[in-house]
């Protein structure tokens, strides 16, 4: 009786948790792959293929692998809304509100700004991909600090028992002989 509650808490909380890591394990995959989307979808508007073109090639090319990533997962799902009667703007908005991720909805808006503007989308693509290739950059950085600071909490375990035995045992022993002994 008394593991009731603690069994019930558990129940209560354990989905919880494990939809949070999904998901932001799901949203650290689309960052991941972002950088690369960004720089693909600027080699095709470069080379003169439409944007809704360039989106559905990337995503059959991703999604035709074993395990396709979620990014492409979700730009063919944009492109489905796109093909039942969504413009391609709204298309995008929506699937950078589904992912929730910032980077993703900055990129969704500036091309739906390009999009509408008509002109600039591969400056508008070369931007977006120095971004989102920034920010990586940056998660990346902020990751390896983390580590440090790791680091140092696992060498203060290791090293400060044997620094207390071989110096500090010995320091504090011959003082004590030659105050009292």
């Amino acid at each position: 009786i008394l593991l009731v509650p603690a069994i019930t808490f558990a129940g209560f909380v354990a989905p919880s948790i494990l939809i949070t890591r999904r998901r932001v394990s799901r949203q650290r995959a689309m960052l991941r792959d972002l950088p690369d989307l960004a720089g693909l979808l600027k080699a095709f508007v470069t080379a003169g293929v439409a944007l809704e073109q360039a989106l559905h090639l990337i995503s059959a090319q991703q999604a035709a692998q074993p395990r396709p990533n979620p990014l492409s997962l979700e730009i063919r799902r944009a492109l489905a809304d796109y093909g039942l009667g969504m413009s391609i703007d709204q298309a995008l908005d929506a699937m950078a509100h589904r992912t929730g991720v910032e980077e993703i909805q900055l990129l969704a808006g500036a091309l739906s700004q390009g999009k509408r503007q008509g002109a600039g989308m591969e400056r508008i693509l070369r931007d977006q991909e120095q971004v989102v290739r920034m920010g990586q950059r940056n998660r990346a950085a902020a990751e390896a600090s983390r580590v440090g600071t790791r680091l140092v909490g696992v060498l203060v375990l290791v090293y400060l028992p044997e620094f207390m035995v071989l110096i500090m045992v010995p320091l504090f022993y011959g003082i004590f002989l030659k105050a009292f002994g």
